[in-house]
């Protein structure tokens, strides 16, 4: 089976390739039954938008992002064809969006995309016509092809097979000048190109420069961890433990939050978790994490947590945190992505100081939030700082975080 002319190097001959990798190819057996590549991927499938334009592409051939939330309309191949023609960009430092790889090229002159010849206009017909993979060899009815088709029955749409093994198996081509409209590959890295060095984007803290003195730090990674980013290492304490306390819904043995749980190196000592902020209902409840900073020594007089935020990763407006520091004292506190650092202060605490955070908040939407160790959630670090002549210190340590929701108190001002 080929696409077009067959030549490796033109996306557009990846097409039978890409269809069989994701849908699987049937073989052909002597008993004359359907054989070829599966209907999953055919594009006259119902379960594709009939009609569409080509993946991550708009109707004056440009790009089209939005296309990427909702993948459903196109088939596999044409999702992965797309992406080589518009390839998705990602922020690679503060600022800063580069695309995730280099496009593909395609030849041709500058006028428009619906003039038979252009560079946009080939781009376009990357895309193969929805009806190339469907007559009757495979028991499939052109005429079918709509938006109000289906996969009900063999009636319904354009597989007339009630099984709907409607595989294909013969070559196809739609660019019949492919040698001059097909796209060109790049690649970017060739066998021989040495590997690149480590980026440096959101360079972490590996300092305790500008705490107070005799702040302890809880840090979310235990003494020692190996820090993954050159030319940082921890040099301080580790004062007291961090942990994770995953939910379920109380019956299954399974722990779905450990799936949004994910790491930076970044921030302070180049380490914080985050996950995702959920509403605080039955499926926020499933799936909340929460993060547990707990001081290794009891704080003699009056002490302060310090929070701080990391620079980037936590994309929540507000997360609330919960600070225990008696037997029956426990202080929750709502803090805002705008104000940074933050300090509660803590009187006569009277057992080790320790502060949780988790991901459910209210009106959360999966926006992403920090643990160095929390908030979309993070999660990092918390610091206890002793208060000397009762006046409130500036730190700019990081500490814990905590998805949005609601407060029993004010966040005290800083001076």
């Amino acid at each position: 089976m080929i696409a077009n002319h067959g030549t490796t190097g033109r996306p557009e001959n990846w097409y039978f390739a890409l269809w069989a990798y994701n849908s699987g190819f049937h073989p052909k057996t002597s008993d004359g039954s359907p054989w070829g590549l599966g209907w999953a991927n055919n594009p006259a499938n119902p379960e594709s938008d009939a009609g569409c334009l080509p993946f991550m592409e708009n109707a004056a051939g440009g790009e089209d992002a939005s296309a990427a939330a909702r993948p459903q309309n196109w088939p596999y191949q044409e999702k992965v064809l797309g992406f080589a023609a518009h390839p998705p960009s990602f922020l690679e430092s503060p600022g800063v969006m580069v695309a995730a790889f280099r496009p593909a090229t395609w030849n041709g002159t500058s006028e428009a995309v619906t003039v038979k010849g252009s560079a946009f206009y080939n781009r376009a017909h990357l895309k193969a016509p929805e009806d190339a993979f469907c007559d009757a060899s495979n028991s499939c009815a052109p005429g079918r092809i709509s938006d109000g088709a289906s996969n009900d029955s063999a009636t319904s749409g354009p597989c007339g097979r009630a099984d709907f093994q409607c595989w294909w198996n013969k070559p196809v081509t739609w660019k019949s000048d492919c040698a001059e409209t097909c796209g060109y590959e790049f690649i970017r890295f060739g066998e021989s190109t040495p590997e690149e060095p480590d980026g440096t984007a959101y360079p972490p803290v590996c300092t305790t420069a500008g705490l107070p003195a005799g702040a302890l730090i809880v840090d979310d990674v235990p003494q020692g961890t190996p820090v993954v980013r050159p030319g940082c290492t921890n040099s301080w304490t580790n004062s007291g433990t961090f942990t994770f306390d995953f939910a379920n819904n109380a019956v299954e043995t399974v722990y779905p939050a450990k799936v949004d749980l994910h790491q930076l190196g970044a921030g302070f000592g180049s380490h914080f978790y985050f996950g995702h902020t959920r509403a605080d209902d039955t499926k926020g409840q499933r799936l909340k994490i929460t993060g547990i900073w707990k001081l290794g020594q009891q704080v003699t007089g009056r002490a302060k947590v310090l929070v701080h935020l990391p620079d980037h990763g936590a994309q929540t407006k507000y997360f609330t945190g919960a600070i225990t520091a008696s037997h029956s004292s426990t202080r929750d506190q709502t803090l805002s992505s705008d104000s940074r650092p933050v300090h509660p202060s803590l009187r006569r605490p009277d057992r080790p100081i320790m502060a949780r955070a988790s991901s459910v908040t209210a009106g959360a939407h999966g926006i992403l939030g920090p643990w160095e160790g929390h908030r979309t959630a993070t999660y990092g670090r918390m610091c206890p700082c002793p208060v000397q002549n009762r006046r409130r210190r500036a730190c700019t340590s990081r500490t814990w975080y905590g998805p949005p929701g609601t407060t029993r108190w004010p966040r005290p001002a800083v001076s």
